[in-house]
């Protein structure tokens, strides 16, 4: 079991290691590195041009530091309507569980693309198309269903003693679910909120559509215009700002992992 769960270890570190590994290899090479047949997995002298041409790009900054607010924003509003929204739906035994639940089954059978058209027609008669408020609903609307049943998984784990517990000594609906409820799914929030915030992060259809002019663009966005229509650019300086654009993913996953943890445990101690 031991060596399985060693090859394994392995083999993951690998698969998701390699890609990553290969871009921080290729953001710090020449173009004539990049487009050589010779297979080159890391340059002999590192050539950091890369970075300052990414960072020096015109629009950028800009869009990184749209992506960061519209990402964070989407990602607060996403966790602190489905930690009560899952609380209700995990409580109630008749229809509106059956509905919520249905709802958010047949949500993920269909592409969010065929979604585009209708919903960027009522965008331009409602004023709300080139909007950061606009984008931020679309947001918010596309990561609830899978976040909804993230949260739902981690109330059904809270155990019914303590909620009754909590009823017994007179606490109302709303109580209950802020002293008693939401300090034990904490950890389940905080896996919504890193959910929300890279699935958002990432996203490039509503950017792209929903967000015109530079001054709206997001990183994802611009990411895009490094490479031409043909296929062709500049792939040094596009892969370093691509190695840039991870950084604030990771940041959050590694300083969250460890809050997940610490509340994950103390909840165990606690129940």
């Amino acid at each position: 079991m031991k060596t399985l769960r060693v090859i394994g270890t392995v083999f993951f570190t690998i698969f998701f290691g390699l890609p990553l590994f290969w871009l921080v290899s290729t953001s710090l090479k020449q173009e004539l590195q990049i487009g050589s047949s010779d297979l080159i997995w890391f340059p002999t002298k590192p050539d950091w041009a890369n970075y300052s041409e990414a960072v020096n790009r015109s629009g950028i900054l800009v869009a990184a530091w749209n992506s960061l607010w519209i990402s964070t924003v989407s990602a607060f509003i996403t966790t602190a309507v489905t930690a009560p929204a899952a609380y209700l739906v995990a409580q109630s035994k008749g229809w509106f569980s059956k509905v919520a639940t249905g709802w958010v089954l047949s949500s993920q059978v269909f592409p969010s693309i065929l979604t585009v058209f209708p919903l960027f027609l009522i965008y331009v008669k409602i004023g709300l198309f080139n909007t950061f408020t606009g984008a931020i609903i679309l947001y918010v609307i596309f990561n609830l269903p899978f976040s909804l049943w993230l949260q739902r998984g981690f109330v059904k784990n809270v155990p019914t003693e303590i909620l009754e517990a909590g009823r017994i000594d007179g606490a109302s609906g709303l109580k209950v679910l802020r002293y008693v409820v939401l300090p034990l799914i904490l950890p389940g929030s905080i896996v919504v909120f890193i959910y929300a915030f890279i699935n958002t992060w990432n996203n490039f259809l509503v950017a792209t559509v929903f967000l015109q002019g530079n001054e709206k663009q997001t990183l994802t966005t611009q990411l895009a215009r490094f490479i031409g229509t043909e296929g062709l650019g500049l792939f040094g300086p596009f892969a370093a700002a691509t190695v840039l654009s991870v950084i604030p993913t990771l940041l959050l996953f590694i300083v969250l992992q460890r809050k997940f943890t610490a509340n994950l445990v103390a909840g165990a101690v606690k129940s």
